[in-house]
């Protein structure tokens, strides 16, 4: 596999994982989510995101849908208190605390 299509498939990763229709955000607004499962995206995200900084940061450009992906994301973890049960809760808030996204 040659290097741009890895990066490539790490966009998509990015994507898929922030933005699409199968998206964290959209996962959790059902109110019933597998913490797990959610936290095993996450990772992927974030190794994803890790190797794209490492590709991107003596570029003067940097992909539109990675782009897409960052902008605004942080809003989309911010839920009401009592929308979910205590585990979940506390999960979103490590989360929001985290900053990984």
């Amino acid at each position: 596999m040659d290097k741009k299509t890895n990066i490539d498939e790490l966009i998509e990763i990015v994507y898929e994982g922030l933005v699409s229709i199968t998206s964290i955000p959209v996962t959790i607004a059902p109110k019933t989510i597998d913490v797990n499962k959610i936290k095993d995206q996450i990772n992927e995200i974030r190794e994803a995101l890790n190797t794209l900084i490492n590709y991107y940061k003596d570029k003067d450009f940097v992909s539109k849908k990675l782009a897409i992906s960052m902008v605004d994301i942080s809003s989309a973890f911010f839920f009401k208190k009592g929308v979910f049960n205590d585990e979940i809760s506390i999960f979103l808030e490590e989360l929001q605390l985290d900053r990984m996204i």
